[in-house]
């Protein structure tokens, strides 16, 4: 049986799951169980490259989370990084998003949501029609590139173009993102 998109979560049903990314980061993701063993992302990936909320994935049991094993099926969205100008006094990623991005996307019919910050300088975007990332969005995120409101921006997933290594400052813990406020 092929999983589907469209069964609704039962909030009390959700997992945390461990992803490891290329680079060495560790992640524990939020995901809720979906037809035939697989689950389905909820949280906004940091590091991660090819994942977004949406993508279906199988897992296997671990001693304290699930443990990513493959992606069954991507997401029909998109994770976008924005990262800000070192000197980023002014604001943090949060501000940034919440008071920026997020009402000029609005604006422009570009869905976005939820995000992941990782403030001061980084905010991990959902995208939810990935068709965009290259196309609407680009356009949008180079503006505030070029503003000086952010010093880049990438594309996580679709995983079009990963690092050979790290761009955020070292971490050397598990990020354990707090449970989504939002439903698939």
């Amino acid at each position: 049986m092929t999983p589907s998109r469209d069964e609704p979560d039962a909030i009390g049903d959700w997992r945390q799951m461990r992803f490891r990314a290329t680079d060495g980061h560790t992640e524990v993701l939020w995901v809720a169980p979906a037809r035939g063993g697989a689950f389905r992302v909820l949280s906004v990936p940091i590091w991660l490259y090819g994942i977004s909320v949406g993508t279906l994935v199988r897992a296997r049991e671990g001693d304290q989370w699930l443990e990513y094993e493959s992606t069954v099926l991507s997401s029909p969205g998109a994770t976008i990084r924005v990262y800000l100008p070192p000197n980023a006094d002014q604001m943090p990623a949060s501000r940034v998003y919440l008071d920026r991005v997020f009402p000029d996307c609005t604006e422009r019919d570009l869905a976005i949501g939820p995000a992941t910050f990782f403030d001061p300088r980084l905010v991990a975007i959902h995208l939810e029609r990935r068709e965009e990332w290259d196309t609407e969005a680009a356009a949008y995120f180079n503006e505030l590139v070029d503003q000086g409101i952010a010093e880049l921006w990438e594309i996580a997933d679709p995983d079009m173009y990963p690092p050979e290594e790290a761009e955020v400052e070292e971490f050397d813990g598990i990020l354990v993102h707090p449970r989504p406020t939002h439903g698939w």
